[in-house]
């Protein structure tokens, strides 16, 4: 079954969670309208008591043309002490990959789901006040960062005339 606007392909899923060595994909669901990423939960089959949940995200490469900056970034910033509250566990294949390719190309990684989190495709004063907060923790999370300085994924960007 293709991809259908509410679920990604199931196929091309279980292409994915086999590259990452995770068992048997049991759904999935698109999250969000994604503006810049197509982002789906996942469930899978797990050790132990029951399935596991996680995030699969297809990498827009058309806005991204170069993901090696991108996924150093976050690296670089989950591993970070003063982040690990605010990134979710990023997954690596077998072999230490934080970056797969499918059968077309397609770049993805997957992430464990941070259970109770949500996402939202339009927001009120009160959410956009909530996330501005969350942003500014996260920010001072990351403020020690050690250098050198985060790779800049798009020269130039965010540059404006002065």
């Amino acid at each position: 079954m293709p991809e259908d606007g509410k679920r990604g392909d199931p196929a091309r899923l279980q292409e994915v969670c086999a590259a990452f060595g995770l068992g048997a994909l049991l759904g999935n669901e698109r999250l969000g309208a994604g503006h810049i990423h197509a982002t789906y939960a996942l469930r899978v089959r797990g050790e132990g008591a029951g399935p596991r949940e996680l995030v699969a995200q297809r990498l827009n490469e058309i806005v991204f043309p170069d993901l090696a900056p991108v996924m150093h970034n976050l690296e670089r910033v989950a591993a970070h002490p003063g982040c690990r509250d605010w990134v979710a566990p990023l997954l690596h294949t077998p072999d230490g990959q934080s970056l797969v390719r499918d059968a077309d190309g397609a770049a993805w990684r997957i992430f464990e789901r941070i259970r109770g989190a949500v996402s939202y495709d339009s927001v009120d004063d009160d959410l956009a006040r909530e996330a501005g907060r969350a942003f500014a923790a996260f920010s001072f999370g990351l403020a020690d960062l050690p250098a050198p300085p985060l790779a800049e994924p798009l020269p130039g960007f965010h540059d404006t005339e002065a």
